[in-house]
């Protein structure tokens, strides 16, 4: 086989992929020692997506009361201080729904949220 037809060494060169965790970084406010104040869970709500949120759907004109926020953080740092939503990964928000539940407990709706922009729906 002459040298010119021979296989020579490709080298592809790749982005390193994007690390998602696998497992939601979660913030359980009704469990806090010391939650912060729903204007403050709202904020930290909107720097984890990564664009304002705003639930003011009340007769009164006030935002529900958040409960919990739960998302996909991008790695390495999976925990709750990692405070990034991975891009195209859904986050859920937890909001004190105006019905009670079972036993009395006032429930709690899930709202899904997706982070990032020009993710496929």
């Amino acid at each position: 086989m002459p040298a010119a037809a021979r296989p020579g060494q490709v080298v592809v060169e790749r982005k390193a992929p994007k690390t998602t965790c696998t497992s939601q970084a979660v913030r359980n406010f009704l469990n806090e020692t010391e939650p912060p104040s729903n204007e403050q869970r709202y904020a930290l709500a909107s720097k984890v997506i990564g664009q304002p949120i705003d639930y003011r759907i009340t007769d009164e004109g006030q935002q529900p009361q958040m409960r919990s926020l739960k998302w996909y953080p991008p790695g390495p740092d999976c925990s709750s201080e990692n405070q990034t939503a991975a891009d195209c990964t859904e986050v859920e928000i937890g909001i004190e729904s105006n019905g009670i539940g079972f036993g009395g407990v006032a429930a709690t709706d899930v709202r899904t949220v997706t982070a990032g922009d020009g993710c496929a729906t």
